[in-house]
Order: C-alpha cells, then sequence, then structure tokens
C-alpha cells in the first residue's frame, strides 16, 4: 500500500526509520529564495536609477546570476531525489555544506562585511537544527558557518578576493580589523544562540514525535496482532488500511489493497445494507452492530459481523473503520446446532419437530388452495426381533436403509421424519382426494417389499400404515397424528404389512379397548404420577410441584388424564384413581424428604365429584397421617368451576380441608366467582387460567385478565401462579407484573418422581432466561385419544 495513504492513519509511524519530512524544509527554502529574489531585484532596480548606478560588474553580475541558477537547480533536483538519496549517511551534511557555501557567496556579492545577509547563516543553522539528529553535528554546522563567514571577511581584507564596493557603506570597514572581528563575533554569537535554543526546541518536538510513535507503533502492532478483522477506507471506498487478520481471512497481501474498494470485496447481497450503514455512519449517526457477507480471494464467501465508525477532520470524514468477527465457524456451528435439533441423528430425516413445523407450512397451503393433505403413520413390523436378536448395531442400518427407500417414494415437496424407534411419519401436501395418500402407501408398501441386505442378513422390512386426511378426519395437527396412529394400530392388528385409512368406528374401538383395560389397569400398577415443577418468579427455584397422572398402557404407550380420565368418570372409577393418586402423591413427598431433600409443597387435583364424597375430608386426613407429612406440604387445586356449580357445599368442603392445615389451591381461576369471600374459604393460592397464558401475547383482554388477578390476589394476599407458561415472551409478562410462581413446558415438563430432586437441587434460574423455543414434546406427541394437555373440568386430572 502506498506510504501516503497509510500517512493518514498513521503520520508518526510513516516517519520511523527515516528522515524528517522534506515538505516543511522545502517549502522554507522556496520562500526565502523568493525572498532574495525580490529583495535582489528590487535593490539592483533602485541602485540602476540612483547617482551610484549598478554597483556589480558584468562578470559578477554572471557569476551571481549563475550561482543563483545552481541554487534553483539543486534545490528542484534535491526535493526529487530527496527519497532515494536520504538513505545515505552523509546525504544531509553535504545539504549543509552546500547551503553554508551558497550563502557565503550570497554575502560576498552583497557587500562582503558589509552585507546584510549574514543572519542566512541562522538560516542553514536553523536547517541543521531539523535535518541533524546529533548535538555534535549541530556544533560541527555552527562551526563550518563560523569557518565559511571568517574565511570570507579574511579573505576580503587580505585582498585575497576582489572586493565588491556597496554604495552608501564607508570602504574603509573592509580595512578595519575591529570591525570585521565585531561583526564574525556578532554573528558567530548570534547563530550559536540559534543552534543551542533549536537543539533544545528539536529535541523536545523528536521526544514527543517518539512517543506519539511508539503509541501509534502499539496501536499498529494491536490491530495486527488481534484476531478481529479490522479494515480502514477513505469515504469513496479506497483501502487506507487492513489488518492481518482481515489479509490472512480475505487471501490478500497489502500490496492488492491499491487496487481494490469495499465494494470489490462485499457479497452482492450485503451490497446495498453497507450502503445504507456507510450513509448512516458518514451522516453523524451512530455505529450499530449489523452482519455483511463479503467474498475472499478464492471466491468463498466470509460472514462478518460488526460495525463501521467514521474518524473526521474538523467536519470532513477522512476515514471509515470497519471492525468485526468472522462469524463463519458460529454460523456452521449454529447450523450444525440447528440441524441437529431438527434432524435424527440416525437417518438424517426431519425428527418430530420439525415435521410439525413443515405440517403446519403444508396446513397453511392446503387450506389457502382449497386442497388436501394427507398423513401416512408408519410402523415397521419385528423390528424389536431385529434388535433383540441381531443386535442394535443391525437395528441401525437397516433403519437407515428404510429410510432412503421412503424418501425415494415421495415429492420433494413432501416430508418423510422419524419420530421414534421404529416409527416413521409422511406428510403429504397438493392432494385433490384421499386417493392420492393411497397411491403413495401401496408404493411404500412396493418399495419394502424386497429385503434389505445389512451385514450379510436378508431382512424383510414389512410396514403398517395408517393414514388420515386433512381436512376430512381433523382440523388440528396433533388430532390428524393421533388418529393416523390409531389407523396404524388397526392395520397391524389386521395384518402386518397393509395400510388403513382413519374413520370413526376405530375411535370407538379403540375407546372400547381402553374402557375395558382401565378397570385392571390399578391392578397391574400401569398407573403412574409424575410432577411439574413450579418455581419463584424471583429466584428461579423450585417451590412446588404438581402431581399429574399417566396411564402408561401396554399397547398405547403413556397416556395423559386427559386420555383415559373421561373414560375412568363414565366407568365410575374416578375414586378408585383418586384415592391412590392422593396417598401415593403424599408417600412420595415424604420419600423425598427422607432422601435428603427439601420440604416441597406437592399439589393433587380434586374433580366436582371427589370433592362430592361425602369422606373426602377423611380420607385426606389419612392419606397425611399415613405418610407421615405435614398437612402444610399437601395442596388440593379445585378449579374455578366448581365453586359455581355447588357454592354453599364446596365451600364447606373447602373450609374444612383448610382447617387441617392442607392449602387449597383455586385451579383455572378467570374471577367469574366472588372474591370477597376467598380468605374465608382458606384459599391459598390462585391458578391463572392457562388460556389467558395462552393467549396474552396476543390479546390485549387476556393481558389485561391476568395483570387484573395478580392484582387481586396482592391484594388479598394470596400466591398467584401463572399456570402454562411456554414463551419467553410469557415469563417476561408476568416477571413484569409480580407474579409469585410459573408453571409451564418453558420451565420443565412433567417429571418421573425419581428426576424431581435432581431438579429441584439443579435450580432452574438458567431455564428461565432460554430461548422459547423449547421443545413441547409432550404436547406435540401423536397419542390415541384427543386432548394431550391437563383436564381441568369436572373430570380433572385426579
Amino acid at each position: 500500500m502506498g506510504v501516503g495513504r497509510e500517512a493518514i492513519l498513521w503520520p508518526a509511524r510513516m516517519g520511523e526509520g527515516s528522515a524528517p519530512p522534506i515538505t516543511v524544509l522545502m517549502r522554507a527554502k522556496w520562500l526565502m529564495l523568493l525572498l532574495l529574489a525580490v529583495y535582489t531585484l528590487c535593490a539592483g532596480t533602485c541602485y540602476s536609477f540612483s547617482r551610484f548606478g549598478f554597483f556589480v560588474t558584468r562578470s559578477q553580475g554572471a557569476f551571481l546570476a549563475l550561482s543563483i541558477c545552481v541554487v534553483v537547480i539543486y534545490n528542484l533536483s534535491y526535493q526529487q531525489a530527496y527519497a532515494k538519496l536520504s538513505p545515505f549517511r552523509f546525504f544531509h551534511h553535504l545539504q549543509i555544506l552546500i547551503d553554508t557555501f551558497l550563502v557565503t557567496v550570497l554575502i560576498h556579492f552583497s557587500g562582503g562585511a558589509a552585507s546584510w545577509l549574514w543572519p542566512l547563516y541562522l538560516v542553514v543553522t536553523i536547517e541543521a537544527v531539523y535535518l541533524l539528529e546529533r548535538r555534535e553535528e549541530i556544533c560541527c554546522a555552527w562551526l563550518g558557518a563560523a569557518f565559511s563567514h571568517g574565511t570570507l571577511l579574511f579573505l576580503e581584507h587580505g585582498r585575497l578576493l576582489p572586493h565588491i564596493a556597496m554604495p552608501f557603506v564607508d570602504q574603509r570597514v573592509q580595512d578595519d580589523v575591529l570591525y570585521l572581528l565585531l561583526i564574525w563575533f556578532f554573528a558567530t554569537v548570534f547563530n550559536a544562540a540559534i543552534a543551542i535554543i533549536g537543539c533544545e526546541l528539536m529535541s523536545a518536538l523528536r521526544g514527543e514525535t517518539q512517543i506519539l510513535r511508539e503509541s501509534e507503533e502499539r496501536l499498529y502492532s494491536f490491530l495486527n496482532r488481534t484476531n478481529d478483522l479490522i479494515h480502514s477506507n477513505a469515504p469513496d471506498g479506497s483501502f487506507l488500511y487492513a489488518n492481518d487478520a482481515w489479509l490472512r481471512t480475505m487471501g490478500y497481501c497489502r500490496d492488492h489493497l491499491d487496487f481494490l474498494t469495499v465494494e470489490d470485496v462485499l457479497h452482492p447481497e450485503s451490497l446495498q445494507r453497507y450502503r445504507e450503514e456507510l450513509d448512516r455512519v458518514l451522516s453523524g449517526g451512530e455505529s450499530r452492530s449489523c452482519e455483511h457477507l463479503y467474498i475472499a480471494r478464492n471466491g468463498a464467501p466470509v460472514a462478518v459481523e460488526g460495525n463501521l465508525s467514521c474518524t473526521y477532520d474538523g467536519a470532513a470524514p477522512v476515514a471509515v473503520w470497519g471492525i468485526g468477527r468472522d462469524i463463519g465457524e458460529r454460523k456452521r456451528a449454529q447450523e450444525e446446532l440447528y440441524h441437529r435439533a431438527h434432524h435424527d441423528p440416525l437417518t438424517g430425516l426431519p425428527n418430530r419437530l420439525l415435521f410439525l413445523d413443515r405440517l403446519r407450512q403444508m396446513r397453511a397451503v392446503s387450506q389457502r388452495m382449497g386442497q388436501r393433505m394427507a398423513l401416512l403413520y408408519l410402523d415397521l413390523d419385528r423390528f424389536k426381533w431385529v434388535n433383540d436378536t441381531l443386535g442394535h448395531g443391525v437395528g441401525d442400518k437397516l433403519l437407515q436403509e428404510v429410510a432412503q427407500r421412503l424418501s425415494a417414494c415421495v415429492r420433494e415437496t413432501d416430508t418423510v421424519a422419524r419420530i421414534g424407534g421404529d416409527e416413521f411419519v409422511i406428510a403429504l401436501g397438493q392432494l385433490r382426494d384421499s386417493h392420492g395418500a393411497e397411491v403413495v402407501a401401496r408404493k411404500v408398501l412396493a418399495a419394502l417389499e424386497p429385503p434389505c441386505l445389512v451385514d450379510h442378513h436378508s431382512l424383510q422390512a414389512g410396514v403398517s400404515i395408517g393414514i388420515s386426511i386433512y381436512p376430512d378426519d381433523s382440523d388440528e395437527l396433533e388430532e390428524l397424528m393421533r388418529k393416523a396412529d390409531v389407523a396404524m394400530y388397526f392395520a397391524k392388528e389386521k395384518g402386518r404389512g397393509g395400510y388403513r385409512s382413519y374413520s370413526r368406528e376405530l375411535s370407538f374401538h379403540t375407546e372400547t379397548l381402553l374402557a375395558d383395560a382401565l378397570e385392571q389397569a390399578l391392578e397391574r400398577g400401569e398407573l403412574r404420577i409424575y410432577y411439574q415443577p413450579k418455581v419463584e418468579v424471583v429466584t428461579g427455584q423450585v417451590s412446588g410441584v404438581e402431581a399429574l397422572v399417566r396411564w402408561e398402557h401396554p399397547r398405547f404407550g403413556l397416556l395423559t388424564a386427559a386420555q383415559f380420565l373421561p373414560l375412568a368418570e363414565k366407568a365410575g372409577l374416578l375414586e378408585p384413581i383418586g384415592r391412590w393418586v392422593l396417598e401415593r402423591a403424599c408417600q412420595q413427598n415424604r420419600k423425598w424428604q427422607e432422601e435428603g431433600g427439601a420440604p416441597l409443597r406437592v399439589a393433587v387435583n380434586l374433580s366436582l365429584c371427589q370433592l362430592k364424597q361425602g369422606d373426602l375430608v377423611d380420607r385426606v386426613r389419612d392419606a397425611v397421617a399415613k405418610a407421615g407429612l405435614d398437612p402444610h406440604l399437601l395442596e388440593l387445586e379445585v378449579a374455578e368451576s366448581a365453586l359455581i356449580d355447588d357454592p354453599e357445599y364446596v365451600k364447606g368442603v373447602l373450609a374444612a380441608l383448610s382447617r387441617l392445615g392442607v392449602g387449597v389451591v383455586l385451579d383455572d381461576y378467570t374471577r367469574k366467582g366472588e372474591a370477597a369471600g376467598l380468605k374465608l374459604l382458606g384459599v391459598r393460592s390462585l391458578k391463572i387460567d392457562s388460556r389467558f397464558t395462552a393467549a396474552l401475547e396476543d390479546s390485549d383482554a387476556a393481558a389485561q385478565a391476568a395483570s387484573s388477578i395478580i392484582d387481586l390476589g396482592s391484594a388479598l394476599k394470596l400466591r398467584v401462579t401463572a399456570e402454562g407458561v411456554e414463551t419467553q415472551g410469557q415469563l417476561l409478562f408476568f416477571q413484569r407484573q409480580g407474579c409469585h410462581e410459573l408453571q409451564g413446558y418453558f420451565v420443565s415438563r412433567p417429571l418421573p418422581p425419581e428426576r424431581v430432586l435432581d431438579f429441584v437441587r439443579g435450580g432452574v434460574t438458567e431455564l428461565l432466561w432460554q430461548d422459547s423455543s423449547r421443545v413441547k414434546d409432550e404436547s406435540a406427541a401423536p397419542s390415541l385419544l384427543a386432548g394431550e394437555g391437563e383436564l381441568t373440568s369436572s373430570h380433572a386430572s385426579v
């Protein structure tokens, strides 16, 4: 890069190791020559018209003119050849010697001892002070001037040089030795004073310049050693500077920068954004972080995140600085993490999260175009036998082979995903009717009919397929998944290696199967209790848990309360299930304490039919006593609707429970009922209806309703819990409003009892500020019955 460009940014550093800048010195010389020329012209003119006439002979005039031409030519040559000659050791000394000689010549032709031009020796001394750094050399320059002046006076006094008589001057001064000594001594002392003063001034100036140079050198070194990409450009885009990291990343060397502008290395996608940011910075706007895409010399894209700033000279911008960091590795890591979070690591197919996202997009397109969408739910036949007999390695390779064959059966606009061990789903869009789904199902069966050769094993990858159609079977994605799962189950029951479309009769048969098995679930030990943590908004620490019943069905997997409690209510099984949940939750709470856990509040849901049982208070007292649990560590959650349906009876039951020391929590609170008597009922806490929580980011009415419940709780000194918190926006809302507790998938999904203590001890402060993209796996999971959340109606989770 040219020295002139870098000198804009590093003016002191550019002089390191070289002579002082020549510009100032040459300006002074040309100015002095101009003054002398004007003086000579005026003096010669005046003398020519005076009674004395022009006093210089022709030969002397010619010699003087020649001397002036030599001086002019010499200075021009000196200025042009300075860069090449300055590295020579005695170049400046020769310059001072020649200037001293030329000054002596001028003094001679202007009258010698009577000349007024002897102060030109002071100019030469100043030049020596400026060019020479050592005091000894400056002293030699001063002595040289004194010697030249003295020699000139001596030669003219001894008539060894012809004396030029000056008008108006007594010529006898040339013969007065005392006068000559006095004028020489005065000029020499005056010149010495200038040399001493100049040395001190230049020493101080050089010291400050050295400090500035070292400071700039440290900055220059720092910029070149940093890993950040730094470059500086003139306002027109030409490069002034780029540090080593920028050059290394972009693949350029410094010589290339003379022929580049910043727009030459910007990707077309970032060009307009860069121009807008540059215009904003040049107009005085504050610097802000932005991301740009550059193009390296080899054509590779380089993603840089940073900001622009501007350096001004007065009000005029002189340099634009770009400081950024290569975020290519970070972006690749983010893309890799995103891919891992959205794809199955074994097969590379989309996982459940990405599949549901594409399913939503496909549904939107189908709705807009008035078309149908099909969902195929696939389960491999006899896959468990492969894993158990041939090992998981063979099983994994079989799954990879199946994934490749399934992907070959669909269009690019369709999606194949793996959502479980041996479960795959296919989403088909832009269908005119259900016949297209059946065509693909037969195509899949045909593709999997040839045996798969895995590690010298010939394996038949049979599959059972269930089909559901949007919008014929449902508008909801979870419902479509559930119904395709139901259809797949009956396809497998009918005979492996086939497919079946969903119909209402299948759901009826499923409910019948579940109702028959539910009576035996308690006896067979198939019911489980999961616990969902509640956390303090301020501290992020777990303050309690809610007990949620689950049914681990041998065929249908883990079913939530919403999936089987309606059947339990129809079959009259809520009472035994409720008693079991109550006793088990109390026992588990006591067990956690025996394992070293801190006392924890456990909440159990009560439905209206349970509240109407006459022995409820006795059963609660017995459960607490049998477990040896402090009653204050048990909370019973009652839906607000129960108070509205039968207020007098329910109020009496709640008051009796409160006298036991058990906490009463009003669940799904919406302020429909009377608020004044809540304290009299022994209500300890209010739970904001999850419908308000789900809608508050999009609905001002929902946000106002939630805020009013929090204000009511504060006025009545009741704890307020926000239920169903699933996003960071909801968390921030409840933090601002002063809510006490949070519960929802953003904090934690329901946990099996053996994982609760680890969760409590680990704390969840970090979880509260994670990104709101937390996966609601449980709510998104396909199931055989509708409704994935916990019920809060008359058949609430017991």
